[in-house]
């Protein structure tokens, strides 16, 4: 019920999209970012309404088959499915090259998720999805390229606009080249085409409606798109037909060899698509008309197929052609619909596949350089009469069988909808011809050709014939047996040439990576470095000596604003050069700490306490975080036995970038020739009555962005607990314990954490340190809530509020270890992540909905205004409630660190406290002095 449910939206969409045939075009523009150009186009044209026909009907009826067809543990796909659906459905309707490119992936994505997910433990599948994904985004970055060579050479992105003014020069072709690489790549074409059997491993609906109706189609739908505009330039027609007619041969020789039905028609889509990039190429009128009637065609009978094959591997457990014999007799109604898709999909009449090879015939039928392909049409379609006859006899056929069975509806009710569809369009060809033809019209006037079931006796005829005839006299010779018969002659195989690529691309990237990664942090800091002082560095160079540099003479430069900040810098210098010296790592992290608390100062007396009090407290926490650290390596660094060339080249590094960064500043300084931002977000903060800018910044004017950073912050706090855990051992119980034998991390609560009392920074035990933790823990958490209530107009906010109190937590984590924080956390640290995600999330909708987003301020929208004694006057408002999300998660990802991290350190050390027994049980000769020590 859940996929028929979800298959309303999709057929909603086919329903909207044939209410508009024959129209006037619909276009809409949305704008996301007016100021940066970024708006998001959308166009309603003949062709997107035949693209969204195949969308949302085929979509429609491969959800309902899905809802019979997968498992309960796949019942996610149908999600997939109807975000793949939304993908395509952005995809053409897109206006501007960049809008559709997001949607060209967003689909690839889709279809890696959906092949790879539903069994992700069989490397095949794994291979497969991993395939596809590779090769459609690598010939999608190539085609991203074209799409810019292409805008930029036009001066729009738009691609209206672009197809009505067509860019030329050898930029324009280079760009066309490109696009035509990724849309071959998508749409499977020969040599790119291997990712396409290798999918078959996806699911039967998602093959069905993936890659035979929908995904497959982006590239064809791309060269039908630019067709209009670039038919006629020097390599468009020679490139699109050549590649397309070897598609269309080979796929269906391929085909007429395979035993597994999917492989069969995963070949034969190959072809299919290579047919269609032949009409769409070609340019003309009744070329465009062909492909259009094909393009509808080819869904209607391909998709059934793939589903009927699910059917039959359903009820048989398999779909191999060899094993199977008499499956029309317990399936006779999959049968039936099987075989009007193929009678479509070879052209018989009165299938619309008959309709779209008549004008394919007629488009061609004219001599000169299109009877050459004319004749590799032919060709093409006596391969597919034999293979869908193979199809047909491999899956059907035979006495065997059993009694007569029943089909299963669920099934065979979605797949039949659509094969009786292509029958019922034969008839309908003058509604199909409306909705059609103004694409057409756009390769050329009007030559009078229209789609009909008889066009009296002529040369189509006679080649449909031709074609039916051959074709059934192939499969009778060659197409019979299963499996086929070994040859003589290589089939191609896509396969081999892409693990041969794959093969050499990881041959070759472990040999830049042996000779580029040396091991070695301070090399690949100091080709950072160098790096820098050669690309920007000469770039500033020049900057200052060029036409248009600054006159440094015209302004005078002071060494400090009061002299404090030459204390600070000096203190900074020293602890710097102190660092260095040091042969102690827990002296130089101190020392690295004294930097970090100086700049703090300069914060303040720069005027900027807000920063200056994160800065401090961040400072603190890594310090911190470093020591913990630290406690797990040796006392001293080890012996330093470098070359006196490796410390020239250090120094030299090290002083170019401290004089490149200063002479940076400065020069950026004395370059500004607009007006500072800043009085703007002072105008701006007085309007909305807040003293603190930094705050308002961050949860009103720029609230958008945070929530994009905290999200970061978010799926990083995932990935510390992923690296960190990833390799953590578990635990048994032992024997004389209640439990024994069960991992220590397998109750419930809080075990994770409750499993030692060792304090964090020894193993003695710290009870002073302990009981002042406790005492000053509520203190600095009530200190928390004044910065996060404060920070309207005070020193404060979300963010340092959420640092002040974690290091509440790290107090009590110190002296007391992981059951003195277990003891004090409220909830886990993924609950506060989470909900504080969750709560900034719904706040930002909130504002929205409130006008704070796009007319105004994301989050400005207030609530209400009361003044409690103490903190003072307080605005209640959506940004508020942001605020303490940011809280939340700030909090909930030091607390992920330090329970992640820490624990992991602390299990480390317990392990080496615990004394190693000898070969009689008792505890070796080193452990006693531990033990007495302990």
């Amino acid at each position: 019920m859940m996929a028929c449910a979800a298959a309303v939206l999709p057929a909603v969409t086919a329903v909207w999209a044939v209410a508009h045939a024959g129209g006037d075009v619909l276009t809409e523009q949305v704008s996301w970012a007016a100021d940066l150009g970024l708006v998001i186009d959308l166009r309603l044209d003949a062709l997107s309404i035949v693209m969204l026909v195949l969308i949302g009907g085929v979509g429609a009826v491969a959800l309902c088959y899905a809802g019979w067809y997968l498992d309960r543990s796949e019942a996610l796909m149908i999600g997939t499915l109807v975000a793949f659906a939304g993908a395509m459905t952005g995809l053409v309707l897109a206006d501007n090259l960049l809008v559709l490119y997001v949607f060209w992936e967003l689909t690839t994505l889709s279809s890696f998720i959906l092949i790879g997910t539903p069994r992700p433990e069989r490397a095949e599948d794994r291979r497969a999805a991993t395939q596809a994904l590779l090769t459609t985004t690598a010939f999608g970055l190539l085609m991203l390229a074209g799409f810019v060579l292409l805008g930029q050479t036009a001066g729009t992105y738009r691609i209206s606009a672009l197809l009505a003014d067509p860019p030329g020069g050898a930029a324009a072709e280079a760009g066309l080249v490109l696009v035509l690489l990724g849309a071959f790549a998508k749409s499977g074409q020969v040599p790119l085409h291997a990712w396409l059997p290798a999918a078959m491993v996806a699911p039967s609906p998602v093959s069905a409606y993936l890659h035979a109706a929908a995904m497959v189609k982006a590239g064809v739908y791309l060269v039908a798109r630019f067709s209009p505009a670039f038919a006629e330039t020097g390599l468009w027609r020679p490139v699109v037909v050549c590649v397309g007619l070897v598609s269309l041969v080979v796929g269906g020789v391929i085909a007429l060899r395979q035993d597994d039905l999917k492989a069969l028609l995963a070949y034969g889509t190959i072809s299919q698509l290579g047919f269609l990039m032949v009409l769409f190429g070609h340019g003309t009128r009744t070329a465009a008309l062909a492909g259009a009637a094909l393009l509808l065609a080819h869904g209607l009978f391909k998709a059934p197929l793939f589903l009927a094959a699910g059917v039959v591997e359903h009820e048989a457990g398999t779909r191999r052609a060899s094993a199977l014999s008499g499956m029309w007799r317990r399936l006779p109604v999959t049968a039936v619909a099987a075989a009007a898709a193929t009678a479509s999909m070879i052209g018989l009449p009165p299938f619309l596949g008959f309709l779209a090879k008549e004008a394919a015939f007629e488009a061609f039928a004219h001599g000169g350089w299109d009877a050459a392909v004319l004749a590799g049409i032919v060709a093409g379609l006596v391969l597919t009469t034999a293979y869908g006859v193979r199809f047909l006899h491999g899956a059907f056929a035979g006495g065997g069988g059993g009694v007569r069975g029943a089909d299963p509806w669920g099934m065979t009710v979605p797949l039949a909808v659509p094969a009786a569809a292509g029958f019922a369009l034969g008839f309908l060809y003058g509604p199909l011809q409306t909705m059609i033809a103004p694409y057409a019209d756009t390769l050329g006037a009007d030559d009078g050709y229209k789609l009909a079931l008889w066009h009296g006796l002529g040369l189509p005829l006679a080649l449909s014939a031709f074609a039916i005839a051959a074709g059934a006299a192939l499969f009778l010779l060659a197409g019979r047996t299963y499996p086929a018969r070994p040859v003589r002659w290589p089939v191609p195989d896509g396969q081999r040439g892409y693990n041969g690529v794959a093969r050499g691309t990881l041959v070759w990237a472990h040999a830049v990576t042996k000779w580029t990664q040396v091991g070695s942090l301070p090399v690949y800091l100091g080709v950072i470095g160098a790096t820098v002082l050669v690309v920007p560095g000469t770039a500033l160079l020049v900057g200052m000596f060029g036409d248009g540099s600054p006159d440094v003479a015209e302004y005078v430069l002071r060494g400090w604003d009061d002299p404090v900040q030459s204390v600070l810098g000096v203190v900074v210098i020293v602890c710097g050069v102190a660092a260095l010296l040091t042969r102690r790592r827990l002296s130089a992290a101190l020392l690295m700490g004294g930097v970090g608390y100086a700049i703090g100062g300069l914060f303040v007396a720069q005027g900027a306490p807000d920063l200056a009090l994160t800065h401090l407290v961040v400072e603190t926490l890594l310090l911190i975080s470093l020591v913990l650290v630290l406690r797990r390596f040796p006392d001293r660094f080890p012996p330093r036995r470098r070359k006196l060339s490796a410390k020239i080249a250090t120094g030299l590094i090290s002083g170019g970038l401290g004089g490149f960064l200063a002479t940076f500043l400065v020069v950026a300084s004395l370059s500004r020739t607009d007006r500072p931002i800043g009085p703007g977000y002072t105008e701006l903060a007085e309007e909305e009555g807040t003293d603190n800018i930094v705050n308002m910044i961050l949860v009103e004017t720029r609230a958008l962005d945070t929530l994009g950073e905290i999200t970061v912050v978010a799926v990083a706090s995932m990935g510390v607990i992923g690296l960190v855990l990833s390799g953590r051992r578990v635990q048994r119980r032992p024997a004389e314990e209640p439990g024994a034998g069960e991992p220590e991390d397998a109750g419930g609560g809080q075990s994770w954490l409750a499993t030692s009392g060792r304090p964090a920074l020894g193993v003695a035990p710290m009870l002073p340190a302990a009981a002042a933790a406790r005492v000053l823990n509520p203190a600095i958490l009530v200190f928390s809530v004044y910065l996060l209530l404060a920070g309207h107009n005070r020193p404060g906010g979300g963010f340092v509020a959420g640092l002040v109190a974690a290091m509440a937590y790290v107090l009590r984590y110190l002296p007391g270890g992981r059951r003195e924080l277990a003891a004090a956390m409220p909830v886990r640290p993924g609950v506060l992540l989470g909900g504080g995600l969750g709560l900034a999330v719904a706040t930002g909708t909130a504002g929205w909905g409130l006008g704070g987003f796009p007319d105004g301020d994301f989050l400005a929208s207030e609530i209400l205004r009361f003044t409690v004694p103490v903190l003072g006057e307080i605005k209640l408002s959506t940004s508020l409630f942001f605020d303490v999300g940011v809280y939340l998660l700030v909090l909930g990802l030091v607390l992920t660190i330090l329970t992640t991290l820490g624990a992991s350190l602390d299990e480390n050390a317990l392990e080496e406290d615990v004394p190693e027994e000898n070969g009689t049980g008792e505890a070796g000769p080193g452990d006693a002095s531990e033990g007495a020590r302990t």
